[in-house]
């Protein structure tokens, strides 16, 4: 597979910001744990970081159109540092999650950036395996961070403080790239800028889809605490969901590159039903078993954005590669408010085994609405009738 060097920079700073956004994610619910907060409250905190995700999404591709890509991800990796910083110093849940709320603009910002240079970058025919790959380093990296959490010492001050250092490290490449490419990115906003295209069903996907995303990930070291396990354990436990996941995005990009986008992303959902039911029915005292239960669990649950971006992405031309990712960014981490805080709702008030369930019922909606669409959807486009950018970069 041949990858252009030109997103290298790119690339690299999704992995280090990524891994900084990870461990901060699972340190913050562990100590609002501790303190005596709820499952509830805990999930209200991750959900206002989804919905700091999805506010923006209206006006950032005119920000970003008027700025460029390299100067805006350096002010929002700036403003996710500085929020991460000032977490060990605030007490009050309000202003935590006003914290979690301006954190969740500066993903959303940098998630922007990246999917839809990204995709300016490659040909349809490619773009299945290119994106698992970024998929596979941002969410790898996530993942990875879990980890350290076997060094926790009882206090998670200095774990918030390492994402701080992820994510300043993520700044380098963009510092020593900023006056070659600081124009990058840059267009005449016009008005029709301002319009979402929701094209296709994967834009009515993305918000089930997130739903089962935030409900799983933002609450998986919830579900793996009140399941006894030690803090090793969970940092095992969720790390190992997030890694694996990760790691196999590509060869799943590629799967989805030969035998069809829409029947990979049927094939994910349907293995996700399985997996959960199986995980509901599993002996809950069977770390091992669990464990290994979520890794294949996150191989589909991971799977679902990427193959819904790809699926859109096939259809737009490149002039609309912006707002198209605005969209779609808007419309999942919406659903993944959504779901991460119907997910802590769950596990408080009906047990946290009842968390499959819920996963069982939201991926049994997306098939259902799945098999709808395509009695009546029309053919996608073929490749060759979309157009290929070159990389910014280049």
């Amino acid at each position: 597979m041949k990858i252009n060097l030109a997103l290298g920079p790119l690339l690299f700073s999704c992995l280090m910001f990524s891994a900084g956004a990870g461990l901060y994610n699972t340190v913050l619910s562990l100590q609002l744990l501790s303190v005596g907060h709820s499952s509830s409250a805990v999930g209200g905190v991750m959900a206002s970081y989804f919905l700091g995700q999805a506010a923006p999404l209206f006006v950032l591709p005119a920000i970003v159109f008027r700025f460029g890509y390299v100067p805006m991800f350096l002010v929002f990796l700036v403003i996710l540092s500085t929020c991460m910083a000032v977490t060990p110093f605030t007490g009050n849940l309000f202003l935590l999650m006003c914290i979690r709320f301006v954190s969740g603009i500066a993903m959303s910002g940098l998630f922007l950036i990246s999917e839809s240079w990204i995709n300016t970058s490659v040909p349809n025919a490619q773009r299945g395996r290119v994106f698992g790959l970024y998929i596979l380093l941002s969410m790898g990296a996530l993942g990875g961070s879990q980890f350290l959490l076997t060094f926790w010492q009882g206090t998670g001050n200095v774990m918030l403080m390492l994402s701080v250092s992820f994510c300043l490290i993520a700044l380098i490449p963009f510092l020593l790239i900023f006056r070659k490419c600081a124009g990058v990115g840059r267009k005449v906003l016009e008005k029709k800028l301002l319009r979402f295209r929701w094209k296709g069903m994967a834009s009515l996907l993305c918000p089930i889809t997130g739903i089962a995303f935030g409900s799983y990930f933002s609450n998986a070291a919830v579900y793996a605490e009140k399941s006894g396990y030690s803090m090793t354990q969970i940092g095992v436990f969720v790390g190992a969901a997030i890694c694996i996941g990760a790691l196999l995005q590509l060869p799943v990009g590629m799967i989805s590159d030969r035998f069809g986008r829409w029947n990979t992303l049927n094939t994910a959902l349907s293995g996700t039903i399985f997996v959960a039911c199986v995980m509901y029915l599993a002996p809950q005292s069977s770390f091992w078993l669990l464990c290994f239960l979520s890794m294949i669990l996150g191989v589909f649950i991971n799977s679902f954005y990427p193959l819904s971006v790809s699926i859109v992405n096939d259809e737009i031309l490149t002039d609309e590669r912006v707002e198209v990712s605005a969209s779609l960014l808007l419309s999942f981490t919406g659903g993944a408010a959504i779901g991460s805080l119907l997910g802590g709702v769950v596990i408080d008030h009906f047990g946290h085994e009842k968390l499959m369930i819920f996963l069982v019922l939201v991926s049994s909606v997306v098939i259902i609405s799945l098999s709808i669409f395509k009695l009546f959807a029309p053919a996608a486009p073929p490749v060759c009738e979309v157009c290929h950018a070159p990389t910014p970069l280049d």
